[in-house]
Parts: C-alpha cells; structure tokens; sequence
C-alpha cells in the first residue's frame, strides 16, 4: 500500500524531470541558435577570399551624401600633401579647394594652392584648407557641432567612407581593411616620430608590407594607403629609403604629381 510520502516522492520526480526537460529544450534551442550564427559567419569569410586583394578607393559611380563644408587646417611645415592629389584619387568626385593663410603662418612654395573651380561633375566636396602653425592636421565637418578630428590617416579615412559606396567599402576582404588601416597607422606614427631610429624600423616594415608588389596592399591602382605613405615619405624627407620604397616613391610621385 503506497503511502502518501510516495505519492509525494512520485510529483517530486516528475516536477524534477519537467524542469530538466523544460532547460534542455532551452538549450537545445540556444546550440541551434548558435550553430546558425556560425554558418552565417562561414558564409562571410567564404565570400571575403583573403587571397585576393580588392581596390581600395572608390573609382566608381554613385552620388555621395550631401553636407556642408570640409575644413582642413595644416602646417605648411609639415604639409598635409595628401590634399594635393584627392581629384586624382577620386575621379568623379569635383573637390573645390579654397586655401586660406592663418596670420601665424607666411605663405610659401609649397603651400601655394590655386583656388579649384567646379568641372560640373555632380559630385561636389568643398574644402576650405587653413595653412596653421598646428601640432597634426585638424579636419572639421560643419553640421556636425564643430567636432575636430585630428591626423591626415584619419582625414583620408573619412574620405573614404563618405566617398565610398556601399559596393565599394564590401568589396573589402577582412585583411584587406586591417592592412589598409595598419599602413595609415604606420603613416601617421613616422610623422610625428621624431627618433630617426624608430623612423626607419617603420620605413622597414613598410618597406616589408609593400613587398614586391607596385601599391600598398596588392592593388593595381594607388589608394588611400598610398597617398598617406606618400605624404609621410615627403614630410619626413628621408634621404635613403629601403629598396622596394625607392622605386615605389618615385611612381608616387610620377602618378600624383603629373
């Protein structure tokens, strides 16, 4: 004859395997959750074939968002050479550079920049570029509450994600974007290195990332990485540069200055 601590123990039990049940559900359900996260990130890394290297500046055709004015202040004793060649990087883009000079600063050869005019292009980026005695290029975009972003990397990355569409930026592989973003790093740390020592250990890894390839990054064209090393090389005026930078320089400056 049961007792009722049976009958007790009995809807113990089941409660117990109820609960179990109910968690192994929970689980089994969070595994299929998972398991679907990492076939979608096997499907990316399927299409981002880091053995092919994709272009990495947009010359492409799109309409680029609409905004006021770029402001852009250097030194003219490190100039921001990068700003010199942009309708070379961007083709379709009608940049309207207007050059002012700050009362600290006296004009010179170099910083001699004859006012664009509009080519009726469609796509039109204003600059208004500030010759200043300042520590790294300073760049603002009205409209957003004066916020100031500071280094020519930086500039040059903004760039490329306002002037870039959305066909061109996904048409990056993964190591294709961390080596672009690791060569601007590189070109803003030579810069405002001051040890020649340490200038040339980047020279030297620089001089290793560019291997035998023409551009940064394997690209058949010069990119954003290019012109920031570029800048780089001319602010610094190293005399002697490692073997594949010297060859690599003078098509830089062949392409950007012709």
């Amino acid at each position: 004859m049961r007792t009722s601590d049976d009958i007790d123990g009995d809807g113990a039990s089941v409660a117990q395997s109820s609960a179990l049940a109910t968690r192994q559900k929970v689980i089994l359900d969070e595994l299929a959750e998972l398991k679907h996260k990492v076939l979608n990130i096997c499907d990316v890394l399927k299409t981002n074939d880091t053995s092919k290297f994709a272009v990495s500046h947009p010359f492409c055709d799109f309409k680029i968002p609409e905004f006021e004015t770029l402001i852009v202040k250097a030194n003219p004793s490190q100039p921001c050479y990068s700003i010199f060649v942009l309708r070379k990087m961007w083709r379709n883009v009608d940049f309207i550079i207007s050059p002012y000079f700050h009362s600290s600063t006296k004009p010179n050869k170099i910083c001699e920049f004859e006012n664009t005019h509009p080519s009726g292009k469609g796509n039109v980026v204003n600059l208004s570029l500030i010759w200043k005695n300042v520590t790294d290029v300073k760049f603002i975009v009205t409209g957003t509450r004066g916020s100031v972003i500071l280094g020519e990397s930086n500039f040059l990355r903004y760039l490329f994600q306002i002037l870039s569409n959305d066909c061109c930026r996904k048409s990056l592989s993964v190591t294709n974007t961390v080596q672009i973003d690791r060569i601007l790093d590189l070109s803003h740390e030579m810069i405002h290195q001051k040890s020649s020592k340490m200038r040339n250990v980047i020279l030297a890894l620089l001089n290793e990332k560019l291997g035998s390839y023409k551009w940064f990054c394997g690209e058949s064209v010069p990119g954003i990485s290019d012109a920031a090393v570029w800048s780089a090389i001319k602010q610094i005026s190293m005399r002697k540069l490692p073997s594949n930078l010297i060859s690599y320089y003078e098509r830089c400056e062949n392409i950007f200055l012709n």
